[in-house]
């Protein structure tokens, strides 16, 4: 009887260890998503989350090794940090609404730091003490201690891959952030208690509803509990970005992750943006300067759907492709914004688009660039030389390319804008930028359009920035693209 609590308590052991190890994971690659609507996706945000859990799985270690040295019950312990560290996760949707936004304030660059602190740390630090008080209880003679040690850093290591594969294959995009979360503590709350209750040798019948009741009553209310965002009618957690679509009497306008990404006014038909409204002048603008195409032959893609704006605008003059990543942007474009039936959508990367149809040998007349995530963030890997090339390929002879970015006009915090114009200009010779506002204080979106000429550009005002004033500034390239600290010197 005693070998066969000895086996059960083994296995039990090794479930604990592969489950802890599955759920700091899990706070891991749920940690970004949860930064994203308020510091970006940066490497800052990547960063900071991956020191501070490791740095405080290091210290857990650290303090759970003297605990296992020193602590008389043992077991009882190591479940009391498992439970402990369960019920930490299950409370962080709760304090991120109160932290991430009082962090987004000391901007991209420190703001992801001070709330992964805030938010993961202690999690990570008291699931970290489980792994060497689980070594200490499953080492029964000094000559077995490498095997024991080896096998529940495997059991620990398969516990983070399947859960890192669980939360950025299935349970994020079907479940959402806040419910991952939750359900992840609470699986935590309950394996721990039913460990107590069998190490202290208690049925799992009336005692274990007992003293599972208030945690259940914590889960429940974790389960409910939900940020109020003022007209909000569609919110979910995709594959990619935190989605929200967000209405009032006179507009409605869609967050992708923290910034609007497209909106409309509910009862015109005039474009809510300034920089839509940009845009359209200049393809208006270039689609009645082309003559030399027969009507409806031209040609027209956008790299970013957001809410199809332009597309759907402009696909009754000309054909219209879309290239857009996440399938759910693209219902949420044609059941809240009226994506025109008539524009093609294609699911796919921008970078890996650019490549298939280079080499199938399509070609646009104008193409819209739109990948901003937000203005913290930016797909480095659209910005860069290699990218731009690919867009020249694409391009008509006579053609243009629009380019919607988040920046600064002029100045020290205009970097950004300075690097891609020259990197734009490298590829094309014909290019000027559109500021949408005339304060230049003020970060604000800028429309550059560039051509192979001059000529080429559509025949409206258009501001270019003088060579001497690009000298120190830096073509972009697959190799270096210093996007995150240059956005970081622009936005703090």
């Amino acid at each position: 009887m005693e070998n066969e609590n000895k086996k059960s308590m083994k296995y039990f052991l090794y479930s604990l260890v592969f489950l802890t190890g599955g759920s700091v994971m899990v706070v891991e690659i749920l940690a970004t998503r949860l930064l994203a609507p308020y510091v970006g996706i940066t490497l800052f945000s990547w960063s900071s989350v991956i020191a501070v859990i490791l740095g405080a799985l290091s210290l857990g270690y650290y303090f759970g090794g003297k605990m296992a040295d020193t602590t008389k019950r043992l077991p009882e312990t190591m479940l009391l940090a498992a439970l402990v560290g369960g019920v930490l996760i299950t409370t962080i949707p709760l304090f991120a609404s109160l932290v991430l936004p009082l962090s987004a304030l000391a901007g991209i660059r420190y703001g992801p730091f001070i709330a992964s602190v805030v938010l993961f740390a202690l999690p990570a630090l008291v699931l970290g003490g489980v792994s060497p008080m689980a070594i200490k209880i499953a080492t029964e003679r000094i000559e077995k201690v490498g095997s024991t040690v080896g096998r529940l850093y495997a059991l620990s290591s398969a516990g983070s891959i399947t859960g890192t594969f669980l939360a950025g294959y299935i349970l994020i995009a079907n479940w959402g952030v806040k419910t991952v979360l939750v359900s992840n503590g609470a699986l935590l709350i309950l394996f721990s208690l039913a460990g107590l209750l069998l190490v202290l040798r208690k049925k799992l019948d009336g005692s274990f509803v007992f003293l599972s009741s208030p945690f259940a009553i914590l889960i429940i209310f974790m389960l409910l509990f939900q940020p109020h965002h003022a007209g909000t009618i569609y919110e979910k957690d995709s594959e990619y970005y935190k989605l929200r679509v967000v209405e009032d009497n006179i507009s409605r306008i869609l967050y992708i992750d923290s910034d609007a990404n497209g909106g409309i006014l509910l009862n015109s038909s005039e474009h809510l943006f300034s920089y839509f409204r940009i845009a359209s002048r200049i393809t208006n603008s270039k689609l009645d300067s082309m003559d030399y195409k027969k009507p409806g032959e031209a040609r027209m893609l956008a790299l970013g759907l957001g809410g199809g704006i332009l597309p759907s605008e402009f696909s009754d003059r000309m054909q219209a492709d879309a290239v857009e990543i996440d399938p759910e942007v693209v219902e949420v474009a044609r059941n809240y914004f009226s994506l025109d039936e008539r524009v093609n959508v294609i699911i796919d990367d921008g970078r890996t688009f650019l490549k298939g149809a280079g080499e199938s040998g399509l070609k646009y007349d104008i193409i819209f660039v739109d990948v901003y995530n937000s203005h913290f963030s930016i797909p480095y890997h659209l910005v860069t030389i290699e990218a731009i090339n690919g867009i020249e390929r694409i391009l008509d002879d006579r053609g243009i390319v629009v380019v919607n970015i988040i920046s600064f006009a002029e100045g020290e915090k205009a970097e950004m804008l300075r690097s891609l114009y020259k990197t734009y200009n490298k590829v094309f010779p014909g290019i000027c930028m559109i500021p949408a506002r005339d304060d230049n204080s003020r970060a604000q979106n800028i429309v550059l359009v560039a051509a192979r000429a001059d000529a080429d550009l559509p025949a409206i005002d258009c501001i270019k920035i003088d060579d001497r004033e690009l000298d120190s500034s830096n073509i972009l390239t697959d190799d270096y693209s210093p996007v995150e600290n240059m956005m970081a010197a622009s936005f703090g």
